[in-house]
């Protein structure tokens, strides 16, 4: 079947605006990569912020996403804006690496006596140990439409904040990404009021 001229006009236009927003996303990703603005911190809690980044996703009813934190679990010392991209890469990444349904567990919990640590852990298709080794490299993907800095912000966030990331996976076995932040001090303090 042979296109008219509008039809065809129509098709090009619509992949025209798939690429320039596609590139619009790529330069914004460059932006955020190269000029990491020292953090902006306050006491965040991390379950709000979960289901903060929760709220404005949506994803197939064969996945269930479960929050966990635990009773004692601290508030982290971080820029909100920062943590939430953070969460935010990381809850989709899980729930992308899940075509075919599973559960997405995030869990909160405090780490060592000044610390927060949030698990991000789904049931997907795992990675192999060579692109463990490179996912923060800047440019590197696997996905087809990806910019290849989506892991590299997040790292990027997750030092600038003072914490680190940690990834452990195994293909066919799901992906569990760790992130250990510092915990607000006026938790710390009320923690040795009560002692």
């Amino acid at each position: 079947m042979c296109l008219d001229r509008p039809q065809r006009a129509e098709q090009l236009a619509e992949q025209l605006q798939d690429d320039v927003d596609h590139m619009v996303e790529l330069l914004e990703s460059l932006v955020d990569f190269a000029r990491v603005r020292p953090p902006q911190v306050e006491s965040v809690e991390l379950e709000d912020l979960c289901y903060e980044v929760l709220s404005g996703l949506s994803f197939s009813p064969a996945i269930e996403v479960r929050i966990e934190a635990q009773a004692f679990a601290p508030p982290a010392r971080v820029d909100r804006h920062q943590i939430r991209s953070v969460l935010s890469n990381l809850v989709r990444n899980g729930i992308e690496a899940m075509p075919g349904g599973g559960t997405l567990t995030v869990e909160i919990a405090p780490h060592g006596d000044q610390g927060v640590r949030v698990t991000v852990r789904d049931q997907g298709v795992g990675m192999a140990t060579e692109i463990q080794e490179r996912l923060f490299e800047p440019l590197f993907t696997t996905k087809s439409r990806g910019t290849g800095l989506g892991m590299g912000i997040v790292q990027n966030f997750v030092q600038n904040n003072g914490g680190r990331i940690l990834v452990e996976s195994e293909v066919g076995h799901g992906t569990t990404m760790t992130v250990e932040l510092p915990a607000s001090h006026e938790y710390g303090a009320l923690r040795e009021t009560a002692h």
